[in-house]
């Protein structure tokens, strides 16, 4: 947080693999009452300002897909998890995104799994604890149910 605002910007890897042809940034400015979506792509930036009065909520997402472990026989054993913020406007519904957090899940199907090739210890993100703490310092920020 700089001067009291909230500074969302792309992470590092993804401005890095995209040879810097695309950066997205997320302002939340308690002094002005707007949150800034700004994104640059191949030098042109497109730029929308939201009103915290044109908010009618903040949106939490949780979803997850399986992966193939190589097991023809037991399928998938393991996840890959995300967590989606957004804010949804009053006037349409209209969802934007602030964030999405990726990562691996963590899956425990016991020892059939592991013989199968599965991983004996499980490993996951942090990514439930990092989106979890996002939205409950924007709830507050701006003032807003979660849904």
């Amino acid at each position: 947080m700089a001067d009291g605002r909230l500074v969302i910007d792309s992470p590092w890897l993804l401005r890095f693999g995209t040879l810097g042809v695309y950066r997205r940034t997320v302002v939340v400015d308690p002094g002005s009452s707007s949150i800034t979506f700004s994104t640059r792509l191949f030098g042109k930036t497109k730029r929308r300002i939201v009103s915290f009065s044109d908010i009618s909520r903040l949106d939490y997402r949780f979803d997850e897909t399986g992966e193939n472990t190589g097991s023809a026989w037991l399928g998938s054993r393991d996840s890959t998890e995300w967590f989606t913020i957004s804010i949804v406007m009053k006037t349409n519904q209209e969802e934007v995104m602030i964030g999405r957090f990726i990562g691996e899940g963590s899956v425990d199907y016991g020892w059939e799994s592991i013989l199968a090739g599965d991983d004996a210890i499980d490993f996951r993100g942090d990514q439930e604890e990092r989106s979890l703490g996002l939205v409950k310092l924007l709830q507050a920020m701006l003032g807003l149910p979660l849904t």
